[in-house]
């Protein structure tokens, strides 16, 4: 195991076999157009070869090869390079660009034994600057001087040329300047451009390629010759009124300017006047329909020689009530709904004006209905009655002395409800209109088809019991009324007794059943008593027999005529004409 270490730690402290090659610390890791890059190191080998030293720069994965070196080492010599290995300089040209690094390789009888690569460095056009200005303030026709130091990233002095330029809202060229060993000197001469505050922005090309925009080197304010000084006689204006402005004009050194044209202007309002002994005065109408809030003047004064000068004043007008309206939710509505209304309110200039107005809703008839304040531009919102009448209902808004009347639409709401509860109907009009109209009531697909007259105002409700209307048992229901079609199944209707009925039309049922049970009985006993008798009397017998006889002849004629009646015709019978007594009794009811 030791000796197994030993062997290990030997090895690892045994120089390679093979060539070293090593690279140095770049001197920088930026480089411009132009600069020089000389790699420095060494090239180290166990044993003698001859072979060639080969450089080429990698940017971005770009190969560019450089000229290659023939080296001769003996065994264990080390050599350095450029001093004991010649190898090249790098220029750096604008052919390159990003993110670069040396590469270096060994190659004996064409085959590579060894290679190493250097620091990454970067290839910009960005140059170093710095200015100074001489004047800050300047006015129209007067100069100021830029000057500037130039320099590459490496701080070497460079040659080139400087663009110039101004920026205020927007950025332009004012002239071009040679850059000599490094030194910027630019004189200005100022020009007809706006007066106001401008930065200064330099762009720099340098002899090998350099770019480099230098932002906000300095500033400067541009002041025209004359001074305007504008005021007016009262701060606060109501539209269509007149206001006075007036002022003083000085020149930068505050002399007298006898001669000038003077322009004022409110909104889109221009008035000429002339300035007397360096002082004007004028007096300008406010438009109607000007814009509410601060209001600016603005005084431009030009005098035959070009000068200019501009100033303002401030005006706070006043906002007048113009146009009040109400904005709908929907064009129409119907009972029950809500009405979603907004107050708009608006001044001369189109402003909206925040505040609160009373809104007021009549009824056809021209009754108050509702009486609210509301507050301007915010929705509110009104419950119509569940059966308020139709037609136009008219509202007024009211905001000081400005009324702003309508009206709008309650539309005409025929509608009935129809609900089954036990054995009753509840027939209830929930319009806004009289419901006069018939219902049919279809019991077991027309086996019981029953029509009502219905006359309902708004709101009411009126109750029909089937037990009225047919006998008992269970039935399908179907209710036709006005277009519509409500549907009940397994309807289990229980007759009301006898003290239900008409006493005339219930005795009239008694006398009828009690005449089916004396038929059918007055037969049976005729049988009975031929059977007795027949053994008494064959005689009497005899004419009993042709009796029956006759009154069998006489009863198959009534069959011929009406059928013989079963057990389930005489209920069905009986069904039928307690169905007809109870309509004839409604109807006498009613």
């Amino acid at each position: 195991m030791k000796k197994g270490l030993v062997i290990f730690l030997l090895v690892l402290l045994i120089p390679s076999a093979y060539a070293a090659i090593n690279f140095d610390a770049l001197d920088s890791d930026e480089y411009n157009y132009g600069d020089e890059i000389q790699p420095t190191g060494y090239i180290f080998e166990e044993k003698a070869v001859t072979g060639f030293f080969k450089l080429a720069l990698d940017c971005d994965g770009n190969l560019f090869n450089l000229p290659i070196t023939l080296v001769s080492l003996s065994d264990g010599e080390k050599k350095s390079f450029p001093t004991e290995l010649s190898v090249p300089k790098i220029t750096i040209s604008r052919s390159l660009e990003g993110s670069c690094f040396i590469r270096a390789t060994l190659v004996v009888n064409g085959e590579e034994i060894d290679s190493a690569t250097s620091d990454t460095f970067y290839i910009t056009q960005d140059l170093k600057g710095d200015f100074t200005i001489d004047e800050t303030r300047i006015q129209a026709g007067k100069s100021f001087n830029l000057k500037g130091d130039i320099t590459n990233l490496n701080d070497e002095l460079t040659d080139g040329s400087a663009e110039i330029y101004f920026e205020d809202k927007e950025r332009f060229l004012v002239g071009i300047a040679s850059i000599k060993e490094g030194k910027l000197d630019y004189t200005y001469e100022s020009a007809s451009i706006p007066a106001g505050t401008y930065t200064i922005d330099v762009l720099v090309n340098d002899v090998y390629g350099n770019q480099h925009l230098f932002e906000d080197v300095g500033e400067f304010t541009l002041i025209t010759e004359l001074y305007v000084f504008a005021e007016t006689d009262k701060k606060i204006v109501d539209p269509g009124k007149k206001v006075r402005v007036s002022g003083d004009v000085r020149t930068i050194l505050q002399d007298v300017v006898d001669s000038a044209t003077v322009q004022i202007t409110l909104g889109d309002q221009k008035y000429i006047t002339k300035l007397k002994g360096s002082k004007f005065e004028y007096n300008i109408p406010v438009p109607e329909d000007i814009k509410s809030g601060p209001q600016k003047i603005v005084v431009e004064v030009n005098d035959n020689q070009g000068n200019n000068g501009v100033s303002d004043t401030i005006i706070e007008v006043r906002a007048v009530p113009t146009t009040l309206e109400l904005e709908f939710d929907k064009e129409s509505y119907q009972p029950g709904d809500i009405i979603g209304v907004t107050p708009w309110l608006y001044d001369q200039g189109g402003d909206l004006i925040r505040d609160f107005v009373t809104i007021t809703f009549y009824d056809p008839d021209g009754s108050t209905l509702l009486e609210d304040n509301a507050k301007i531009s915010e929705k509110q919102q009104y419950s119509l009655d569940l059966f308020a009448i139709p037609g136009l209902y008219s509202y007024k808004t009211v905001y000081k002395n400005l009324v702003s009347e309508g009206t709008i639409q309650i539309e005409r709401v025929l509608k009935i409800s129809v609900e089954l509860v036990n054995q009753t109907i509840y027939i209830s009009n929930v319009g806004n209109v009289a419901y006069r109209d018939s219902i049919i009531f279809d019991f077991n697909n027309k086996e019981y088809e029953i029509t009502e007259k219905i006359s309902l105002k708004p709101n009411k409700t009126r109750e029909i019991k089937l037990e009225d209307l047919v006998p008992s048992g269970k039935y399908g229901l179907v209710i036709n009324y006005n277009g519509k079609e409500e549907q009940f199944d397994n309807v289990n209707v229980v007759g009301k007794g006898k003290r239900s009925f008409n006493l005339i039309y219930a005795i009239l049922v008694v006398v009828f059943i009690l005449l089916l049970s004396y038929l059918g009985y007055s037969g049976k006993r005729r049988k009975i008593s031929v059977k007795i008798h027949h053994h008494k009397e064959k005689k009497r017998a005899k004419e009993i027999r042709e009796k029956l006889k006759s009154e069998k002849k006489h009863k198959r004629h009534l069959q011929s005529r009406f059928g013989i009646a079963t057990k389930e015709d005489t209920e069905d019978f009986k069904r039928r004409v307690l169905r007809d007594i109870q309509r004839m009794g409604k109807k006498k009811e009613e």
